[in-house]
């Protein structure tokens, strides 16, 4: 038998700290996982604060292994949506990975990887249906100054033809060169008229400097303020934006460190959030904690997806090596409100083929 989601989230749980995922939510997690094939790649999104249990579920259909075409046999499959909205999501689903496994669509080389994010404000309610988010492949033509407007507004029309695609324009033709847009998505489940955006930079400066020229309508002196002690110990950033055109208030900012220090840089930023108090002890101390990796065993066939080489599954190896990373903070700033801390538990199994 295929194994679903659930039964990876089952893998993962013995090293799943109750103080960062409570029982209420990973019952909810689960039971999302059993609509959904046991994708490689994912994270749980985890509130830092004290007080703060909730958590979000992210999955990727990662283009690397052809999870498309194991996301599009598995939905024709199952028809299980809860309600139309449900069952519009999963044809939108099933319609952008038909196009992305074309070699003839003009997205076909470009889309890396398709998020589902699952925002779970409640785990004692019915599992919401996810909204969607495309990642990009970094190559020559997504760093070209002029190609790469389009293939965003491309990739806005796939993700929501009513979006007033040109509205969009001035914004993603004006942003450097020296930024990268990595991402964007369309957070219908937070506001339906909004685009989210995710941008990459090099510095806190080229990330105030973007603020300063899109016309952030937040204070930029209280923002450098705030986050003055979390930029300073941090390499290089990820913004996360909604616009409408307009950029709104609410913004994400993801600290990201240089590899071959990222976890006595981890330590160091958390223990400041520690000391701010964004961050209880015992969620840094989880959070810190769930960097490694494992083995499993796991039956042929169970864990499997679609080689077109060979147009047949390809199976994972036995054993089947499983990393977990946490590997950044995202620090959530609205104004007139704190910061808002949140830790990625990120999770990938082995695609390697076997020897």
């Amino acid at each position: 038998m295929q194994a679903d989601l659930a039964d990876y989230i089952d893998v993962l749980t013995p090293w799943l700290s109750t103080d960062l995922i409570s029982d209420d939510y990973l019952s909810r997690i689960r039971q999302i996982g059993r609509r959904l094939p046991a994708l490689s790649f994912g994270c749980f999104e985890c509130w830092l604060g004290q007080d703060q249990m909730r958590v979000d579920l992210n999955l990727a259909i990662t283009g690397k292994v052809n999870e498309h075409q194991v996301v599009i046999d598995w939905l024709a499959a199952t028809s299980d949506a809860d309600d139309a909205g449900h069952q519009a999501v999963l044809d939108k689903i099933r319609s952008i990975c038909g196009l992305w496994g074309d070699s003839r669509f003009i997205l076909h080389p470009h889309i890396k990887v398709i998020w589902l994010v699952y925002d779970i404000t409640d785990p004692l309610r019915r599992a919401p249906a996810p909204w969607l988010y495309i990642h990009f492949r970094r190559n020559r033509l997504s760093d070209d100054a002029l190609v790469r407007p389009e293939l965003v507004l491309q990739t806005v029309t796939l993700l929501n033809d009513q979006y007033p695609r040109e509205r969009f324009r001035p914004f993603f033709e004006s942003i450097a060169p020296a930024v990268q847009i990595c991402s964007i998505g369309a957070p219908t489940s937070r506001d339906k008229q909004a685009l989210r955006v995710y941008l990459m930079m090099q510095s806190f400066s080229d990330l105030l400097q973007l603020l300063i020229d899109h016309h952030w309508p937040g204070n930029l002196a209280e923002f450098s303020r705030v986050m003055s002690p979390y930029a300073d110990r941090s390499d290089f950033f990820g913004l996360s934006i909604d616009i409408r055109p307009e950029l709104q208030p609410r913004i994400g900012i993801e600290c990201w460190f240089a590899e071959d220090q990222a976890q006595e840089k981890l330590a160091d930023f958390t223990r400041q959030l520690v000391a701010d108090k964004l961050c209880s002890t015992q969620k840094r101390d989880a959070l810190l904690g769930w960097n490694g990796q494992f083995e499993v065993q796991s039956s042929p066939g169970l864990w499997s997806w679609y080689d077109p080489e060979a147009d047949a599954p390809r199976h994972d190896p036995k054993p089947t090596v499983i990393r977990r990373m946490a590997q950044y903070v995202k620090l959530t700033y609205q104004p007139g409100k704190p910061l808002l801390a949140k830790g990625y538990l990120y999770f990938d199994r082995s695609v390697r083929r076997p020897d």
